[in-house]
């Protein structure tokens, strides 16, 4: 009787050691299969994969040419739809133009030039003014005529598949007029020493006269004598600046000769410092 009992304890004992070692195994099952693709709450069927961003359709991109300079201008906010797939973008107002390099700086009535990959259905272009578009400006020969003073400007190009905002920033600067010209490079010229001239490699009469828009913080300012001394100049903020330049022999070394003229006082108000 006693035997009967030892083996009936010896099968049950056999038949648990089976049933974990099976669970197990279940388990190591479960884990593998288990790699699968994560099921939605109410379908049970796989979640489709995210898409990268640059499987979702986007408008042409917008090549402007401002003088030398090359770039694509950033876009407003957007909806573009094509191929049954579209997408929404909010951007941020109002863009920074400086950072992204979209902002330049050319003469005033300079052509800027506006290229896309393919052409759009419809072309507008305004000037923004706090986040209003206050002015058409026509568009011609490929682009526009940049206005005089620093402009926001908006170029709202259509296609079949959206309505795309561009922006850029450029400043016109204006011409200097030749008769004003002249008689800046004469009081740049009186003011210099004749070791000074003698290093000047070009005609004086013919030296560089443009529009100032820099910073001024730094300025040599003029004595009552007319010769330059060491320190900064007042404030010039606003003021209607020209710059007359004169390259010399030691432009390399020190930098050409500068002189920076108020256009509304016809006066010197500092110089450029050299190296």
């Amino acid at each position: 009787m006693r035997l009967r009992r030892k083996g009936a304890a010896a099968l049950a004992a056999l038949l648990l050691l089976l049933a974990i070692v099976g669970l197990a195994g279940c388990g190591e099952q479960g884990t593998k299969t288990g790699a699968q693709p994560p099921a939605s709450s109410s379908s049970g069927e796989p979640l489709p994969e995210a898409k990268a961003e640059e499987d979702f359709p986007q408008p042409p991109p917008l090549r402007v040419t401002a003088g030398a300079a090359t770039f694509e201008a950033p876009l407003g906010s957007y909806c573009w739809s094509s191929e049954g797939r579209g997408v929404c973008a909010d951007m941020p107002y109002p863009p920074k133009l400086a950072e992204a390099g979209a902002s330049v700086a050319v003469q005033a009535g300079e052509i800027v030039k506006l290229a896309f990959d393919r052409a759009p259905t419809s072309l507008q272009l305004s000037i923004d003014r706090g986040g209003e578009l206050a002015e058409s400006v026509e568009i011609r020969d490929g682009g526009f005529a940049a206005a005089a003073g620093k402009r926001l400007y908006v170029v709202n190009a259509e296609w079949p598949e959206g309505r795309v905002p561009y922006f850029l920033e450029v400043e016109g600067k204006p011409a200097v007029d030749t008769d004003k010209a002249a008689a800046y490079r004469k009081m740049a010229w009186d003011v210099l020493s004749d070791t000074e001239r003698r290093q000047v490699t070009e005609d004086w009469r013919e030296a560089a006269v443009e529009p100032y828009t820099d910073s001024t913080e730094w300025l040599i300012a003029p004595d009552p004598k007319g010769q330059a001394k060491a320190e900064k100049t007042a404030s010039l903020e606003g003021k209607p600046l020209v710059s007359v330049t004169f390259h010399t022999e030691m432009d390399a070394l020190l930098g050409p000769h500068v002189t920076i003229i108020d256009a509304e006082t016809d006066e010197i108000v500092g110089f450029l410092p050299r190296m």
